[in-house]
């Protein structure tokens, strides 16, 4: 038995040994559990506090390091879910700046677009923020420097100034004086190009002033213009060479007229000797004293008879083949006259067509003017069709009638 009692305290004394060893330890261990306990709710309270930081929450007042000492973790259930909570906040707050970031890249149409993932990657996101922002600088600069040359080329160009507040703030009112401007501008150009067509076609040239040569286009207009003005100028010389022949012919004929007259007057007075001594022999008389016809007299226009020659509708006028120089021819006796039947501006004048045994009336026309040997004159817009080949005479009913001759003295023939 006595044994046994020492065998017992051996146990008893050992299990004593085991048991303060293992106390020991077990304040040792709880030592440092209170220890990193502490150091975890420093943590936890330093996160709550990075989080708050410009987040507009205020999540460290709750998570303190004393509010989750290890005396407090009945509490602990009510005051950690808020962390993950606010985590879970600052991710889709994170995120979504990572997809407006994206966005923007794309929005602003950089040369190198930046996708979210790289903006939400703790790894990756600074350089990609730089790109970001940097690519956008960039598109500023260039917007700016768009915007700087269209306001100076706008005020060099056509005298128009654009504000750049406006243009900034998008304003459309911004370009309204330039777009007036540009289609005043327009507007001119499509009526200087028409002109120009028309001077083109005037001087029979075919140009196009729109064309992207447009200055091979304005020298065409431009040497049909100087050989029109050269052609021209010959034109006046030979001209003023032809009135110079022109007046030395109508010198010569006013000599020869004077002549005529001279030799009428003495063929007058052989007519008159030749009725005389037929008168005193008692010869029959050969038609020798009528009387030869006045130049312009309405008999001597009743002769006159000419053609249409031409036909000018465009310009509304005929041409005649009788001018100041055409005759007209008298029979007296055996000699035949050629008397002037005096065409002149104002004349009005018959056009008939032959239409087999008779005439037909087409129009009375108006001498215009009168050449040497054909006379132009206009055409009433209520006419018939003028032809070629159509009668023409002066029609005797609009010329002015002449005055009853005085009664002649009796008796002042006989001889």
């Amino acid at each position: 038995m006595k044994i046994v009692n020492i065998i017992l305290s051996i146990l008893i004394l050992l299990l004593s040994a085991a048991a303060a060893t293992f106390s020991y330890f077990l304040f040792e261990k709880r030592s440092q559990f209170v220890t990193g306990w502490g150091k975890m709710a420093n943590a936890i309270s330093q996160s709550a506090a990075e989080l708050d930081k410009n987040s507009g929450t205020e999540l460290a007042k709750k998570l303190t390091a004393s509010a989750m000492a290890h005396e407090n973790f009945a509490k602990l259930d009510s005051l950690l879910p808020e962390l993950p909570k606010r985590s879970k906040e600052i991710i889709v707050q994170r995120d979504a700046l990572a997809d407006a970031l994206s966005r923007v890249s794309s929005a602003a149409r950089m040369e190198k677009q930046i996708g979210a993932e790289k903006l939400r990657n703790i790894n990756s996101y600074g350089a990609a923020r730089n790109e970001v922002v940097s690519g956008v600088r960039d598109v500023v600069s260039r917007r700016d420097r768009t915007y700087g040359n269209l306001t100076s080329t706008a005020k060099n160009t056509v005298g128009v100034s654009i504000r750049n507040d406006q243009l900034l703030k998008g304003d459309p009112a911004a370009f309204d004086e330039f777009k007036a401007k540009l289609r005043e501008i327009y507007a001119q150009k499509s009526f200087y190009e028409q002109r120009l067509k028309e001077i083109s076609r005037s001087f029979g040239g075919s140009v196009n002033p729109n064309a992207k040569n447009y200055r091979a286009e304005i020298d065409k207009i431009r040497a049909s213009i100087l050989a029109y003005q050269r052609a021209t100028a010959q034109t006046k010389r030979d001209l003023d060479s032809a009135k110079r022949e022109i007046r030395n012919k109508t010198n010569q004929i006013a000599a020869l007229n004077r002549n005529i007259q001279n030799l009428k007057g003495q063929v007058a007075d052989r007519e008159a000797q030749i009725v005389s001594f037929q008168r005193a022999f008692g010869l029959p008389s050969t038609g020798a004293d009528a009387q030869p016809w006045k130049p312009g007299a309405p008999e001597t226009r009743a002769k006159l008879e000419g053609k249409v020659i031409a036909v000018n509708l465009k310009y509304g006028y005929i041409a005649i083949n009788f001018g100041k120089y055409s005759v007209v021819r008298q029979n007296i006796g055996n000699r035949v006259l050629e008397i002037n039947p005096v065409i002149e501006p104002g004349l009005t004048m018959m056009i008939t067509r032959k239409n087999g045994a008779k005439s037909d009336f087409i129009t009375k026309v108006v001498i215009a003017k009168v050449g040497e040997t054909s006379s132009i004159a206009t055409i009433p817009v209520d006419a018939k069709p003028i032809q070629v080949g159509d009668i023409v005479t002066v029609a005797m009913e609009d010329l002015p009638q002449p005055e009853a001759p005085k009664a002649a003295a009796k008796g002042a023939a006989k001889r």
